[in-house]
């Protein structure tokens, strides 16, 4: 039955089984025969309370059995006709009464009840009857004879109740509809989500990828402490991004129970490390101080997963600090033994904020509230920090709890059982004994400086005025930055056994010069004591140390890296850069076919969403057909690193991946563990000695954002290297989309468009890359309408920038104006091509194109030109051979012509005019086709490239305009 251009059955909305237990129970209180059908009176349950009549003659018989499903099925359409409950006499002259089951006001069953007598019955009728659906005569007779007799009162009532408990029956069939669609609905809108957040988590990525990957380029740097401690924390926020960006993709995991906890090796210092970092950013002018108390004890390498404690350890602090103005937000890290190999991993936020209401704190834990919004109203947030946390919680087997009274503070209380790998304390106990004097007035700082001075068995006394440092010859002074009196240097100078350690807020510069005193940026703990105080040297953790990434070089191995994406190509070099190996980049399938044909790489990176032949299906390809290459690790490059991505490339012939954007750690940890051994050598470290850049006048750039986009790049260096790899790739991009476009081809055509968005906005054409991403949005809902209409715009806005572009690169744009190309060149070229083409040596087609850019050739031969490079590019040896062939024809051909007259060039210029005039899109192909036979100078060939263009896009405004200018230069 179709309801709602959907077809629907009673079954699909009730079980069968629940039908039987309705009809059953009916026919017990009735004491009468009951069948459920669907709406063609076909039964659908067995009957209950049968009289033999009816199952062992009338349904037993095939004519019968029609007979009987015709009676039900004309029975519940009277029923439904009338609007009211009948009895009706079926074709065997017993007394029937049958309701529909409707979903909405169509039929999709039937309840029947009956096989009754009102009186006894016609024999003689009986026999015809008998004869007709070719049963047993005396048999049919016997079995009427037993049927029951009922009164028409009683015949009556059960046509009414009968009527009604097909009401029930249709109430509970359209419940049950509308909970299936309820459902349905709810189950698009959860894909329709999923889809968003994994579109937008990609977007997200993407420029990320350069922000990490500049950032880990700049700690190579040569630069002052301070500068890299400002490019740690770019590089911490961004991680931290990133954890926000995983947050909301993994918000719809936890409310389905599909959220996947990843456990790893991982030191409890660099959780506290980033948090420190992050932290103390957000604190901003705010008279708030962040200190950190964390137990040197604590086992140096657990496992668990520490992307999931740092983020619910962060949606804690950041709350304290959002809800507190003035004060201390407290981070404290203890633990206690479970048993050998386990610990209670234990973490208490404390600070003196607003608090929170005994009313409010049911309040807590529930998805997108706040408490005391009233009061609150102005501080961000979704109100999904503490849910997600407790929810995580609860999957690694942990507990979260809260304290809190309202003006004075909250403190939360996080417990989670975490198994030992090492341990050996993670800050060890020094063996030395010194002593420390302290010059601290914020009671904060002092309280927890005594704290980590006692957990590192340190001596030491409060200094409470200057006159007692008289007493001090040696150990450390440890005093507030701005406590750093002449007194306190006149000490450290006279007493060479004394050094002094200061405490500066986290932005503080570095701008004490004086010997034996050295500076420890806030938040103090036991970590950076123990460094500051000498006691064991720099004892970083191992993802704060640089150097520790590249702690081996590889300067015989050869790795592959494949990516659609200029700017990501260039980021992944530029962060494996000093492992010294040698790195080719491939920008597609066709490309990365060729260098895996030539050279046997020991690792190839492969992009995974790439135009046309992605990532996978290139993997295919060289898995299958070229040799040598059924083992050479293939690792996949992707945005989309959610749960089950290693196990899906794995399946695909791939070995591992790595996550956009890339991280310094994940890509060289994937080359240490595929790369093979003996290519491996160990590094010698060095001191990166490259110049600094300039401090040049801001760059400048008609419509483009150069300060946007140098903020997110980080270096004007690398922005004018991917301006030129973007003004590069304009011709050949545009014709790539107009050419999708051509050919209907949506899919390719909304992916080269995505592309154009991206890296548009990395060089700041903000325009263009909306106007990309509108059109990015009308590919992904199949709106041609829209592509249609907006895409000549898009083009032209794109083309424009070689015009802005080409002042900045006048080694490519700045030449003189080419060479016409007569027969004799023409020859010598396509000669050298075809022996390149019988070689099937692409080196050598590159360089013969490369060649042939030099020189300007007429319109015929240009297209040729052009075609021979498309299919250059596209590796269709085929096509080139036959391109060089009608290419020789037509300059054979265009030989023995002389260059167009004037005259002949006005008058299709003329015709030409006239055809824009008249809209007449006939006579300008015409005219076109008629261009492309003459023989132009240079500058005449490029005008009639540039009309042609603009004819092929339709815009009739450029080519009227090109017209104009062709005629004044006649």
């Amino acid at each position: 039955m179709k309801y709602m251009d959907e077809e629907i059955h009673l079954t699909d909305l009730i079980p069968v089984e629940t039908l039987q237990k309705i009809q059953d129970s009916f026919s017990k209180m009735a004491r009468m025969a009951a069948l459920t059908t669907d709406e063609n009176g076909i039964p659908i349950t067995e009957g209950s309370n049968f009289s033999e009549f009816c199952m062992n003659y009338c349904r037993r018989s095939p004519i019968g059995r029609a007979r009987c499903e015709k009676c039900d099925r004309d029975g519940a359409v009277k029923v439904l006709e009338t609007g009211q409950p009948v009895s009706y006499f079926c074709h065997a002259n017993l007394v029937d009464f049958a309701a529909p089951v409707m979903l909405g006001d169509c039929m999709i069953g039937s309840f029947i009840g009956g096989q009754v007598l009102s009186e006894e019955p016609d024999y003689d009728k009986m026999r015809e009857i008998a004869k007709e659906i070719g049963v047993d005569e005396e048999g049919f007779i016997e079995a009427a004879r037993k049927t029951q007799i009922v009164p028409q009162a009683a015949i009556e009532r059960s046509t009414q109740f009968i009527y009604e408990f097909a009401g029930v029956i249709s109430d509970m069939a359209y419940k049950s509809y509308e909970t299936i669609k309820l459902s349905r609905q709810a189950m698009q809108a959860a894909a329709q989500k999923s889809d968003f957040l994994a579109n937008m988590s990609h977007e997200i990525r993407t420029p990320m990828n350069a922000v990490l990957g500049m950032a880990e380029m700049a700690l190579r740097e040569d630069m002052t402490p301070q500068a890299k401690q400002y490019v740690r924390q770019i590089r911490s926020s961004g991680k931290n991004l990133l954890v926000i960006i995983n947050d909301i993709l993994d918000f719809s995991k936890i409310e389905s129970g599909k959220m996947n906890i990843v456990e790893v090796v991982y030191e409890p210092l660099s959780i506290v490390n980033d948090l420190a970092n992050i932290v103390n950013t957000r604190i901003g002018s705010k008279e708030l101080e962040f200190t950190v108390d964390f137990d040197p004890k604590l086992p140096h390498k657990l496992y668990g997963d520490n992307i999931r404690i740092q983020q619910i350890l962060l949606n804690l602090l950041n709350n304290a600090v959002k809800f507190t103005e003035r004060g201390e937000v407290h981070l404290s890290i203890t633990f206690s033994e479970i048993d050998s190999d386990n610990v209670m991993l234990k973490a208490v936020i404390k600070d003196t904020g607003i608090g929170i209401k005994k009313q409010d704190m049911g309040k807590l834990f529930r998805s997108f509230q706040q408490v005391d919004s009233k009061r609150n109203r102005n501080i961000e947030g979704t109100g999904l920090g503490l849910a997600i946390s407790q929810q995580l919680l609860r999957l690694m087997n942990g507990s979260i709890s809260v304290e809190s009274e309202y003006e004075k503070g909250s403190t939360f209380y996080v417990e989670l059982p975490q198994k030992i790998i090492n341990t050996a304390p993670s800050v060890p106990c020094p063996d030395s004994s010194i002593k420390a004097a302290l010059i601290i007035e914020n009671e904060y700082v002092y309280a927890q400086v005594c704290r980590d001075l006692d957990a590192l068995g340190i001596e030491y006394i409060n200094l409470e005025y200057e006159g007692s440092l008289d007493s001090i010859t040696s150990g450390f002074i440890i005093a507030e930055k701005h406590l750093f009196s002449d007194r306190i240097k006149k000490t450290v100078m006279d007493n060479p056994d004394v050094k002094c350690l200061l405490i500066a807020p986290y932005d503080s510069p570095c701008d004490i010069n004086q010997p034996r005193v050295k500076m420890l940026h806030k938040p103090i703990y036991s970590l950076g004591l123990y460094s500051a105080l000498g006691l064991g040297g720099d004892i970083l953790p191992e993802s704060e140390s640089e150097s520790d990434n590249f702690a081996f070089t590889a300067p015989d191995a050869h790795v592959l890296i494949v990516d659609d994406n200029p700017i990501n190509l260039t980021v992944a070099c530029g962060i494996i850069e000093p492992l010294k190996m040698q790195v080719d980049t491939a920008n597609g399938a066709s490309e990365t076919i060729e260098k895996v044909k030539k050279l046997k790489y020991d690792i190839v990176f492969m992009d995974h969403m790439m135009p046309g032949v992605d990532g996978v299906e290139t993997t295919h390809i060289i898995r299958r057909l070229i040799v040598g290459y059924e083992n050479v690790p293939i690792i996949a490059l992707t945005a989309n690193a959610i749960g089950g991505t290693k196990e899906m490339f794995i399946q695909e012939g791939m070995n591992d991946f790595v996550a956009k954007p890339i991280e310094v750690t994940d890509i060289v940890a994937m080359i240490r563990k595929w790369l093979p051994k003996e290519k491996i050598i160990p590094a010698v470290s060095e001191k990166a000695t490259q110049p600094a850049e300039s401090n040049a006048a801001p760059l400048v750039i008609e419509g483009l954002n150069t300060k946007q986009a140098l903020s997110l790049l980080g270096s004007e260096k690398l922005y004018m290297q991917i301006l030129k790899e973007y003004y590069l790739s304009i011709d050949k991009r545009a014709a790539i989309i107009t050419g999708a476009l051509e050919k209907s081809d949506i899919k390719g055509y909304t992916i080269e468009v995505h592309s154009l968005k991206s890296t548009s906005k990395q060089i700041g054409a903000d325009a263009l890359a909306e106007l990309a991403a509108r059109l990015e949005k009308a590919g992904n809902e199949l709106d041609v309408d829209l592509i249609l209409a907006k895409t000549s715009d898009l083009i032209a806005h794109f083309l424009r920038y070689k015009d802005i572009l080409a002042p900045l690169f006048p080694e490519l744009s700045g030449k003189t104006e080419a060479a016409a190309a007569d027969l004799s060149v023409v020859s010598m070229l396509l000669d050298s091509m075809n022996e390149a083409l019988e070689a099937m040596d692409t080196l050598a087609m590159d360089e013969v194109l490369e060649k042939m850019s030099e020189y300007s050739f007429t319109p015929a031969q240009t297209q040729c030109f052009e075609k021979l490079k498309a299919s250059a590019d596209a590796c269709d040896t085929d096509m080139c051979g036959m391109v060089v062939g009608i290419w020789r024809q037509i300059a054979a051909s265009e030989c023995r012509k002389t260059t167009s007259s004037a005259d002949e060039v006005r008058a299709v210029l003329d015709k030409m005019q006239s055809a824009l005039d008249e809209f007449d899109t006939l006579l300008i192909d015409e005219a076109v086709e008629q261009m492309g036979s003459m023989r132009f100078d240079s500058r005449q060939t490029e005008l009639y490239q540039k009309l042609r263009k603009a004819a092929e896009d339709s815009d009739i405004d450029l080519c009227c305009n090109i017209v104009l200018e062709w005629k004044k230069i006649l």
